[in-house]
Protein backbone atom coordinates (compact mmCIF):
# COMPACT_ATOMS: atom_id res chain seq x y z
CA UNK A 1 0.00 0.00 0.00
CA UNK A 2 1.46 3.34 -1.04
CA UNK A 3 0.96 6.78 0.46
CA UNK A 4 -1.65 7.57 -2.18
CA UNK A 5 -3.67 4.56 -0.99
CA UNK A 6 -3.48 5.86 2.59
CA UNK A 7 -4.91 9.19 1.42
CA UNK A 8 -7.83 7.38 -0.18
CA UNK A 9 -8.56 5.19 2.83
CA UNK A 10 -8.00 7.89 5.46
CA UNK A 11 -6.39 5.39 7.80
CA UNK A 12 -3.69 2.79 7.94
CA UNK A 13 -5.71 0.24 9.86
CA UNK A 14 -8.34 -0.48 7.22
CA UNK A 15 -11.99 0.45 6.95
CA UNK A 16 -12.99 -1.28 10.19
CA UNK A 17 -10.62 0.78 12.35
CA UNK A 18 -11.92 2.61 15.41
CA UNK A 19 -10.82 6.09 16.47
CA UNK A 20 -8.66 6.31 19.59
CA UNK A 21 -9.82 8.15 22.67
CA UNK A 22 -7.03 9.59 24.81
CA UNK A 23 -5.57 12.71 26.34
CA UNK A 24 -6.09 15.64 23.92
CA UNK A 25 -2.83 16.99 22.55
CA UNK A 26 -2.05 19.84 20.17
CA UNK A 27 -0.52 19.05 16.80
CA UNK A 28 1.25 21.71 14.83
CA UNK A 29 1.20 20.84 11.14
CA UNK A 30 4.19 21.79 8.96
CA UNK A 31 4.72 21.87 5.21
CA UNK A 32 1.32 23.37 4.47
CA UNK A 33 2.78 25.49 1.66
CA UNK A 34 2.86 22.35 -0.49
CA UNK A 35 -0.87 21.72 -0.02
CA UNK A 36 -2.50 25.17 -0.24
CA UNK A 37 -5.14 24.27 -2.88
CA UNK A 38 -6.31 21.24 -0.86
CA UNK A 39 -6.28 23.18 2.42
CA UNK A 40 -8.38 25.91 0.79
CA UNK A 41 -10.88 23.29 -0.42
CA UNK A 42 -11.06 21.66 3.03
CA UNK A 43 -11.56 25.06 4.67
CA UNK A 44 -14.37 25.89 2.25
CA UNK A 45 -16.06 22.51 2.71
CA UNK A 46 -15.88 22.93 6.50
CA UNK A 47 -17.45 26.39 6.24
CA UNK A 48 -14.39 27.92 7.85
CA UNK A 49 -14.85 25.83 11.00
CA UNK A 50 -13.29 22.66 12.41
CA UNK A 51 -12.80 19.55 10.30
CA UNK A 52 -11.58 16.00 10.85
CA UNK A 53 -7.93 15.08 10.49
CA UNK A 54 -6.26 11.67 10.59
CA UNK A 55 -2.61 11.10 11.45
CA UNK A 56 -1.02 8.42 9.27
CA UNK A 57 2.45 6.93 9.67
CA UNK A 58 4.24 7.50 6.36
CA UNK A 59 6.83 4.73 6.81
CA UNK A 60 7.91 4.80 3.15
CA UNK A 61 8.71 8.53 3.12
CA UNK A 62 12.13 8.89 1.44
CA UNK A 63 12.90 12.15 3.28
CA UNK A 64 11.99 11.10 6.82
CA UNK A 65 11.56 7.48 7.88
CA UNK A 66 9.57 8.67 10.92
CA UNK A 67 7.20 10.88 8.94
CA UNK A 68 3.56 11.32 9.94
CA UNK A 69 1.24 12.80 7.32
CA UNK A 70 -1.88 14.74 8.33
CA UNK A 71 -4.86 13.84 6.14
CA UNK A 72 -8.11 15.81 5.78
CA UNK A 73 -10.91 15.05 3.36
CA UNK A 74 -8.92 12.37 1.55
CA UNK A 75 -5.69 14.30 0.98
CA UNK A 76 -2.65 15.64 2.79
CA UNK A 77 -2.65 19.05 4.46
CA UNK A 78 0.88 18.68 5.83
CA UNK A 79 3.07 16.64 8.16
CA UNK A 80 4.00 16.61 11.82
CA UNK A 81 7.36 18.23 12.50
CA UNK A 82 10.43 15.98 12.54
CA UNK A 83 11.01 16.65 16.25
CA UNK A 84 7.64 15.13 17.19
CA UNK A 85 7.06 12.65 14.35
CA UNK A 86 9.28 9.86 15.67
CA UNK A 87 7.35 9.53 18.93
CA UNK A 88 4.01 9.94 17.15
CA UNK A 89 4.79 7.40 14.43
CA UNK A 90 5.53 4.56 16.85
CA UNK A 91 2.33 5.17 18.82
CA UNK A 92 0.24 5.51 15.64
CA UNK A 93 1.61 2.21 14.33
CA UNK A 94 0.84 0.52 17.67
CA UNK A 95 -2.73 1.88 17.60
CA UNK A 96 -3.15 0.77 13.96
CA UNK A 97 -1.96 -2.73 14.87
CA UNK A 98 -4.83 -2.94 17.38
CA UNK A 99 -7.40 -1.66 14.85
CA UNK A 100 -7.44 2.02 15.79
CA UNK A 101 -6.89 5.23 13.84
CA UNK A 102 -5.69 8.53 15.28
CA UNK A 103 -8.36 11.04 14.32
CA UNK A 104 -8.98 14.50 15.71
CA UNK A 105 -10.07 17.97 14.66
CA UNK A 106 -8.27 20.90 13.11
CA UNK A 107 -8.88 24.40 11.83
CA UNK A 108 -7.30 26.53 9.15
CA UNK A 109 -5.82 29.89 10.01
CA UNK A 110 -4.76 32.54 7.52
CA UNK A 111 -6.03 32.72 3.97
CA UNK A 112 -7.05 36.34 4.24
CA UNK A 113 -5.82 39.70 3.06
CA UNK A 114 -2.42 40.37 4.56
CA UNK A 115 -1.92 36.66 5.33
CA UNK A 116 -2.79 34.70 2.18
CA UNK A 117 -1.02 31.44 3.12
CA UNK A 118 -3.09 28.95 5.08
CA UNK A 119 -1.88 26.97 8.08
CA UNK A 120 -3.42 24.04 9.93
CA UNK A 121 -3.51 23.51 13.69
CA UNK A 122 -5.25 20.59 15.32
CA UNK A 123 -5.97 18.55 18.39
CA UNK A 124 -5.93 14.76 18.47
CA UNK A 125 -6.14 12.13 21.21
CA UNK A 126 -2.81 10.67 22.29
CA UNK A 127 -2.83 6.99 21.27
CA UNK A 128 0.03 5.82 23.51
CA UNK A 129 -0.34 3.59 26.54
CA UNK A 130 1.94 5.98 28.46
CA UNK A 131 1.02 9.66 28.97
CA UNK A 132 2.00 12.13 26.24
CA UNK A 133 4.73 14.69 26.82
CA UNK A 134 3.18 17.35 29.09
CA UNK A 135 4.10 20.20 26.73
CA UNK A 136 1.70 18.72 24.13
CA UNK A 137 -1.36 18.43 26.39
CA UNK A 138 -4.23 20.81 25.73
CA UNK A 139 -7.47 21.61 27.50
CA UNK A 140 -9.58 21.15 24.37
CA UNK A 141 -11.48 17.97 23.48
CA UNK A 142 -9.94 15.85 20.72
CA UNK A 143 -11.84 13.59 18.41
CA UNK A 144 -14.46 10.92 19.00
CA UNK A 145 -15.09 9.28 22.33
CA UNK A 146 -16.48 5.92 23.31
CA UNK A 147 -13.68 3.36 23.01
CA UNK A 148 -11.35 1.85 25.53
CA UNK A 149 -7.98 2.72 24.01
Amino acid sequence: MGLRDLFRSGNAGGSQARAVNGTPVDVDVVGESQYQPHIKAVQKKAGGGPFTITLVADVKNVYDRNAVVVIADGGPVGYLSRDTAELWQSTILAANAEGYTVTGTAEVFGGEKGKPARGVFGTVPWPGKNPPPSRWVTGRPAGPEGNDW
